[in-house]
């Protein structure tokens, strides 16, 4: 008896056939997936988008080995190593329209369809994959997975702008993900160089380039030529606190805010200044933040692809 249970559980998932726009009768190809469901599609659409399939399809029809002459409905069914659930979605990408088009939810997943655009030398498909990759819901908690899928196929943009949002964020005090296999001792070494090149550009802001103007009562720098907004201890206080941060991974946008008060409050015996500044906070923010990105911009990270 139990090695009938045994026997039973060991067999392949009984075969299925894909929802649309895969049941199509008209076409004339099947692809199986590894869990056996089987896509009914049309060589000259998939031939368009995949060159590994175009010289699939011109190889002759053998007559021998396992499986290997197998068709369905006078199909030829051709056996894929993709899930079912990667498989549509990689189909469905190659139509001109979005209109069947899943929401890729899961960096999971992400990582399959790349992996099959890149097998099959599906440029197009790629192109949207690797925009879906660098997704703001991805590099907010997940940004040093991204870093390690693009390390993996050598997508040095996405990379690079993984790695800018992992400054800030903790690499070793969170559970060690299976995508850090994907990268070099190298590669993870120069990211934890980069965060500290990061954080001493920020503490590196000049205060003496902005506009000289100060305010009449405080003489505090006047760091932004049009509004009325006065700088010097604002910005350098604000900015050193943004270095502790990220060298304590505690940055994020409520730390922002948060310290931009911080800094604020700090000159809070020049009534003229700090009530102009509480005013006039939101585009405060917004050059602080112009600022350290620029100086973030400027600093280099080699990935030795």
């Amino acid at each position: 008896m139990s090695t009938n249970n045994t026997s039973n559980s060991n067999q392949s998932p009984a075969i299925t056939d894909a929802n649309a726009p895969f049941d199509d009768p008209d076409t004339d190809a099947i692809l199986r997936s590894s869990d056996n469901v089987d896509f009914r599609v049309f060589r000259q659409f998939l031939s368009y988008a995949s060159p590994v399939f175009k010289a699939m399809f011109a190889l002759p029809q053998v007559s021998q080995g396992d499986n290997s002459n197998e068709t369905k409905d006078g199909l030829p069914i051709i056996q894929v190593s993709e899930e079912s659930k990667t498989l549509e979605t990689l189909l469905l990408m190659c139509y001109p329209e979005d209109e069947w088009l899943p929401v890729i939810k899961s960096l999971e997943d992400v990582h399959a369809l790349l992996d099959a655009a890149v097998k099959y030398n599906m440029e197009r498909v790629e192109k949207k994959v690797r925009k879906r990759l660098v997704a703001q819901c991805f590099l907010g908690n997940d940004a040093v997975r991204v870093f390690a899928i693009a390390c993996r196929f050598h997508l040095r943009e996405e990379a690079k702008t993984a790695a800018r949002s992992t400054v800030g964020q903790s690499i070793v005090g969170k559970p060690l993900a299976r995508e850090l296999d994907l990268v070099t001792g190298r590669q993870m070494c120069e990211l934890l160089h980069y965060h500290e090149k990061c954080i001493e550009a920020i503490k590196d802001i000049p205060v003496d380039s902005l506009d000289s103007s100060r305010c009449f009562k405080c003489r505090s720098r006047r760091i932004n030529g049009e509004a009325t907004i006065y700088g010097g201890g604002v910005l350098e206080s604000y900015m050193q606190r943004v270095a502790g941060a990220m060298s304590d991974h505690t940055w994020n946008e409520m730390k922002e805010k948060t310290l931009l008060q911080a800094a604020l409050m700090e000159v809070a015996n020049c009534s003229k200044c700090y009530m102009r500044r509480f005013a006039d906070g939101g585009d405060l923010n917004t050059f602080l933040k112009a600022k350290i990105d620029d100086a973030i911009g400027t600093v280099s990270l080699d990935l030795y692809f």
